[in-house]
């Protein structure tokens, strides 16, 4: 796995900047890059990791979940895992309703298990009606998460993108980020 941490990250128009995008494309493997912010960019060695990692279900965010438990096991750092629903955008008492929370409380309970495989303790949120890139950054605002860790999926293009939410989080976020693309 390639990790990348290169400045500038950012473009000056939004997005990934040239060198990290020339290392990311230019590698056939998972990687994953690095966005030093907040204390991490400030004192790099101080202060213990507080990660927040969103998850969907997707096997690309269980991936990011993954990578989250590993790093959390080595640092010993503490983990909320954060899912955002859509259960409340249906009426309650549907039948839509209830299986869009059965799959929201499976998609937890496997992560929770992941969880403990790493013998990594975490705890769980879910917010709902909210776009996914507003609950992600709001839940690292309230919980002062340092580290956000998300997988992600290259989008196929010259440019380095791996889609809106990701998109969102490396231009506005505050808190330092891991992308993790596998």
């Amino acid at each position: 796995m390639l990790f990348v941490g290169l400045h500038p990250l950012v473009a000056p128009e939004g997005g990934f900047g040239g060198p990290v995008t020339r290392a990311a494309l230019g590698f056939d493997g998972p990687f994953a890059i690095a966005a030093a912010r907040g204390i991490h960019a400030e004192r790099p060695a101080e202060g213990p990791l507080d990660i927040l990692v969103p998850v969907s279900g997707s096997e690309v965010s269980r991936r990011g979940a993954e990578a989250a438990m590993a790093i959390a096991r080595a640092s010993g750092a503490r983990v909320t895992v954060l899912l955002v629903s859509h259960v409340g955008t249906e009426s309650r008492g549907t039948a839509r309703f209830w299986r869009l929370r059965r799959q929201d409380e499976a998609v937890l309970k496997a992560i929770v298990e992941l969880a403990d495989r790493y013998g990594v303790a975490v705890r769980t949120t879910v917010r709902v009606r909210r776009a996914p890139e507003d609950a992600i950054r709001r839940q690292a605002a309230v919980g002062r998460h340092n580290l956000i860790v998300l997988g992600v999926n290259r989008r196929p293009g010259e440019r380095l993108a791996f889609g809106k939410v990701a998109e969102a989080l490396l231009d506005e976020a505050e808190t330092s980020l891991l992308f993790v693309s596998t």
